[in-house]
């Protein structure tokens, strides 16, 4: 019975707070996995050329509701032998489901325009343009708070909510900003953040509590690089993301050891480790196993006392496998991106 009614607080949930969870809830524990799918500003800002990758994580597993997220992700940069600057392009494809009632494909395309503005500093700037659909099918399953009584739900009562449009597209514009920077220390800093413009009516399950006050989603990233020694460094990130007023922050340390180094093999090999903290709801420690070209990322979310009493100590795992190679040649020298 406490089951039940705790999985019909999640589809009240869901559906009361649609435009905001759906939109505003980051579905990632280790967002620098996924680079640049959930900061289009990150597109080229690699240490190599081409960058691609595929991912799967899975969030509140407890709830007959669980969220689960796949996508595919990549860039490529051109003309990095450019001694001033470089282009690149990449692709985002996310695909959300939530049980057999809602699932959201949301694709993106991007370009950015990197340049250096000092042989230890550049910026970037990108666009980018996204299609998003959202399809949801109602249920007897799905009730709203009307329609609960002493006796159970209610399906026959009003559902005192004007649901909207069930089946929508529209597209999203966005555009981001990125600062990369390395210290005569060889300490590696990014500073980056994008903006999407939504449509925040077209959003929202629910019509009546659809909002064009929260049309503008931002993202933003601070990510700096310590080498403790020529083969190890630790890797600190704070990401968030706003919309309305609605906000998520999650903050990650990252141990890492490299075992052989590229520039002098060209056969690099490394494992990490570390934790990821979401603001106020759950802690994930995560590992990265990386060989040559090749790195697998895997994290489990832990959620807080708080949220334990809801949804019980299961939580998500993430997984996600991702390529990062060089296609041409270019100085150590140049490289002021931290590793990703």
């Amino acid at each position: 019975m406490v089951r039940s009614l705790l999985n019909i607080g999640a589809i009240i949930t869901l559906l009361a707070t649609g435009h905001l969870s759906i939109a505003q809830d980051i579905h990632t524990s280790i967002p620098t996995a996924w680079v640049p799918a959930y900061l289009i500003s990150l597109t080229g800002a690699t240490n190599n050329n081409l960058r691609g990758g595929i991912g799967y994580g899975a969030q509140w597993r407890e709830y007959v509701l669980p969220y689960r997220t796949t996508g595919v992700f990549g860039d490529v940069s051109l003309g990095r032998n450019n001694p001033d600057h470089w282009m690149a392009i990449g692709l985002n494809i996310i695909y959300d489901e939530a049980s057999p009632f809602l699932k959201w494909t949301k694709i993106s395309v991007q370009t950015a325009f990197h340049w250096y503005v000092s042989n230890r500093s550049s910026m970037g700037v990108a666009v980018g343009l996204g299609y998003n659909q959202r399809r949801f099918q109602w249920s007897d399953d799905l009730w709203t708070e009307s329609q609960i009584t002493p006796n159970g739900p209610v399906t026959t009562l009003p559902s005192q909510e004007t649901m909207n449009q069930q089946n929508i597209s529209y597209i999203v514009l966005q555009a981001g900003l990125i600062w990369l920077h390395t210290t005569f220390n060889e300490i590696k800093i990014a500073l980056g953040t994008d903006a999407a413009y939504l449509n925040g009516i077209k959003e929202s399950f629910i019509y009546s509590q659809a909002s064009p006050k929260k049309r503008i989603r931002i993202r933003y990233l601070a990510h700096l690089e310590y080498p403790l020694s020529d083969f190890s460094s630790i890797m600190g990130t704070l990401y968030g993301q706003l919309q309305g007023k609605a906000t998520e922050v999650l903050l990650g340390l990252m141990y890492q050891q490299v075992f052989a180094n590229r520039y002098v093999s060209g056969k690099e090999k490394r494992i990490g480790g570390g934790i990821w903290l979401r603001a106020f709801r759950s802690v994930a420690p995560a590992i990265v196993l990386g060989f040559e070209q090749f790195s697998l990322w895997l994290s489990y979310d832990v959620w807080f006392a708080s949220v334990k009493n809801d949804i019980g100590w299961r939580g998500g795992i993430e997984v996600v496998a991702r390529i990062d190679y060089p296609l041409g040649y270019f100085n150590k020298g140049s490289i002021v991106c931290p590793r990703f």
